[in-house]
């Protein structure tokens, strides 16, 4: 079992430093979603879009979130081979399929999503309350080359708040819905249909 899954709020505030293999879905600050994991021992951050910059923000969540893998004061980090998304709305989608797979002991590097059916694909494991496998398209994806990246343990960046409060909310009602369905009293408790009514109003 990985560690990880931290309010994604706490991305404007403060995350804990995590000494277990985790697993852990960011807001960059300007309006995207990654994916971070220290699997193996080794920071990998998935990322969906072309572009490769780190905020500020997400400088900070990472040296916060994995400082005990830091050598010298400073954190490597890896950027392995990732889908590229169509688009500029999908990035939560691939941010969880991401940490989907790496849950279940695979490399997103080498699964290509069918990205026209992921959004229905969470709906239903919303309504399931189950999380399941993104749909995967056979033919091969176009997918950025492997890079590097280095950051300051001391970083003194500043966190950077480019989004709405829901956008956070809503990834995490996710996992906490998915991961936590066998505390919840009734399958029609407040917090089901918080989440249910959360989610079709914000996509």
């Amino acid at each position: 079992m990985h560690g990880g899954w931290q309010d994604t709020l706490l991305c404007q505030t403060f995350l804990s430093a995590v000494t277990d293999e985790s697993v852990q879905i960011h807001h960059t600050g300007k309006k995207h979603w990654v994916c971070s994991t220290s699997i193996n021992g080794h920071l990998r951050v998935y990322d969906s879009s072309s572009s490769k910059n780190f905020t500020s923000s997400m400088e900070i969540q990472l040296a916060e979130c994995y400082q005990t893998l830091a050598t010298d004061r400073t954190l490597a980090v890896e950027l392995p081979p990732a889908q590229t998304q169509q688009g500029g709305v999908d990035c939560g989608l691939f941010a969880i399929a991401f940490a989907y797979e790496l849950a279940d002991g695979n490399d997103p590097s080498e699964v290509s999503f069918d990205q026209r059916k992921m959004h229905q694909h969470l709906v239903h494991c919303l309504e399931k309350g189950r999380l399941e496998a993104f749909p995967r398209q056979l033919n091969t994806a176009r997918f950025n080359k492997r890079q590097t990246y280095d950051i300051s343990s001391r970083s003194n960046s500043k966190r950077e708040y480019y989004f709405e409060n829901h956008e956070c909310q809503l990834v995490f009602f996710v996992f906490v819905f998915v991961f936590c369905k066998p505390f919840f009293a009734t399958d029609s408790s407040p917090v089901q249909t918080g989440i249910f009514q959360a989610f079709h109003a914000f996509t």
